[in-house]
């Protein structure tokens, strides 16, 4: 859970699920196949706010935005929608290019999330944006495998 210090930046996650999830074999993009009637995209949102996250970046593929906003429309925090590129890194470079619209001239901790990772533990995600708090330059959050 994140530390119940004062918080001076803002909590961003840029949320990434512009990608097909073709080899899943699904009717819908990867990020709305639904477990127990939740979206992946929206398990992710939650864990992601549960762990301190303040509002999120989701960035979509082009062709499925109704799909997106549908699904957003249960957003348990705010979210921005933005169009994806064409591969992973050009969906974070296009969740990062509207970072300064939300954020004007202040420093903020920024979250970068693949919506298919949507059982990321909350309190994971407080202590990655407690580490960036603390100084860190960057952080990557690791758990152990278990067979």
């Amino acid at each position: 859970m994140m530390s119940t210090d004062s918080i001076a930046e803002p909590v961003v996650a840029i949320v990434v699920a512009a990608g097909s999830g073709s080899r899943l074999g699904a009717a819908v993009p990867k990020a709305l196949v639904p477990i127990a009637g939740v979206s992946l995209l929206r398990r992710s949102l939650t864990q992601l706010a549960a762990g301190g996250a303040q509002q999120a970046i989701v960035v979509v593929p082009a062709d499925e935005v109704d799909a997106f906003d549908a699904d957003l429309g249960e957003a348990p925090l705010p979210t921005r929608r933005v169009i994806g590129g064409a591969q992973r890194q050009d969906s974070v470079a296009a969740g990062l290019a509207v970072l300064p619209e939300l954020l004007g001239e202040a420093d903020g901790v920024i979250l970068i999330h693949d919506a298919a990772r949507a059982f990321v533990p909350a309190d994971v995600v407080g202590r990655v944006s407690d580490a960036v708090r603390a100084g860190a330059p960057a952080v990557i959050p690791v758990t152990a495998v278990t067979d």
